[in-house]
């Protein structure tokens, strides 16, 4: 793999304070790579790489916290783009007959509409009803589908509720994640006060617990936030469904800064276990840890968290043998579900080949599962992350791909 050295990465360590330069001098010098390297193998992997999506269309499933697969594997859900709306799909595993569901403009590359699977026969995913943002609950069985008048960031591992946040927020702040529509129950203005995090009962049809911006920005609170603009992202159940993970990320006047809070959904305490610039992706080993990707004592890396005790820089590499995971850089970790892997990717190198690396938590060990290539015109908002997912039986894993010069989702066997 052509990784960055040292020296390149003390070079983007260095312009981190000026994001624009850095991005400049990012693409300038990856595109010079690039000419210089490209136009080897565009997939390699000793296991089969099988496209899951339809060819005709870019198609995708989105982020890596969520099975693109329902429990029993029978379907596989995903997105295909059409007329810059995303088509909500579902296709048979055994017949591979596909199934268009719904069309929706609340979408983004890299996390799509939020398709999440919530048993063997429904899904929920974000969309509008008339002017208003929210999600849909749809039935496989019946076509049915009831509106919710939140969009869904999360579901908990029980299903019970799910955590919302506003999109329209992210939309200014970062687009990636944002919806570009318009619609009367979010703005990205809201107050602090009025904007936040609400989770919503299923069994009661109604928002349980709101934890507003303002009280978030309260706790623990520093100097550098007084003045600064606040999001928040990323949230995400604990394994037992008790607790919630979130970042709060603050920006005033250039400066960037990160915490990873839990919420405790019985004490609704909140517990600060990271803060530092740089904290990236990340996901539950276990009720009591988080696997992430930040910048600890030892530098940027993948770390494991406690999520019992507060803290604010992890001090211990997570290093294991056969790969030098923590040279590739920045990926999306994800835990499989019988708790024995995890497997992360990484953003194209030098030579446009993205990784997903599997790494054994009993072994200790990890390896290159694939390489696949990705085509310079997959840049800023428009890239195409691996963001790897897990099937329910922990044998195989689904990413999103360009390696054949066309957006689609792809499976490749983890034995």
């Amino acid at each position: 793999m052509s990784s960055y050295n040292k020296f390149e990465r003390y070079i983007a360590k260095f312009l981190e304070k000026n994001p624009k330069l850095k991005l400049f001098v990012k693409r300038s010098y990856q595109f010079i790579q690039y000419k210089l390297k490209s136009g080897g193998p565009r997939c390699v992997s000793n296991s089969d790489v099988l496209r899951v999506s339809t060819a005709e269309l870019p198609s995708f499933f989105g982020y890596y916290d969520k099975s693109c697969w329902n429990p029993s594997s029978s379907y596989v859900a995903y997105h295909k783009v059409l007329d810059k709306k995303a088509v909500i799909c579902i296709r048979c595993s055994s017949t591979k007959i596909e199934q268009e569901i719904d069309v929706s403009d609340c979408w983004n590359w890299q996390q799509g509409s939020m398709i999440t699977w919530i048993d063997d026969h429904h899904l929920v995913y974000n969309g509008k009803n008339g002017n208003k943002l929210g999600c849909y609950i749809y039935s496989i069985l019946t076509g049915k589908k009831d509106f919710i008048i939140y969009p869904i960031q999360a579901l908990s591992k029980d299903k019970e509720s799910m955590a919302s946040i506003n999109y329209l927020r992210l939309t200014k702040m970062r687009p990636d994640y944002g919806y570009n529509i318009e619609c009367e129950n979010y703005s990205s203005e809201l107050s602090l006060g009025d904007d936040g995090i609400n989770i919503f009962s299923f069994a009661n049809k109604k928002v349980s617990y709101f934890l507003s911006l303002k009280t978030i920005v309260e706790f623990s609170t520093e100097n550098s936030m007084k003045n600064a603009t606040h999001k928040l992202n990323h949230l995400s159940y604990s394994p037992d469904s008790k607790k919630i993970a979130f970042m709060h990320r603050w920006f005033d006047s250039g400066y960037k800064r990160t915490r990873l809070l839990i919420l405790d959904l019985n004490t609704k305490e909140l517990c600060c276990v990271f803060n530092n610039v740089m904290f990236s992706h990340y996901d539950w080993v276990s009720n009591e840890c988080i696997f992430a990707w930040c910048r600890g004592s030892n530098g940027d890396g993948y770390y494991m968290i406690s999520t019992s005790k507060p803290s604010s820089i992890p001090t211990e590499l997570f290093e294991v043998e056969g790969l030098a995971i923590n040279a590739n850089g920045d990926g999306h970790p994800s835990v499989s579900p019988d708790g024995r892997f995890i497997i992360t990717d990484t953003y194209p190198a030098k030579d446009r080949m993205q990784s997903l690396i599997l790494i054994d938590l009993e072994e200790k060990s990890a390896k290159t599962l694939a390489k696949v290539f990705s085509p310079w015109k997959y840049q800023g908002l428009e890239r195409c992350d691996l963001h790897p997912r897990w099937s329910p039986c922990s044998k195989y894993v689904a990413f999103d791909s360009t390696h054949e010069d066309v957006r689609g989702l792809y499976k490749v066997n983890v034995c």
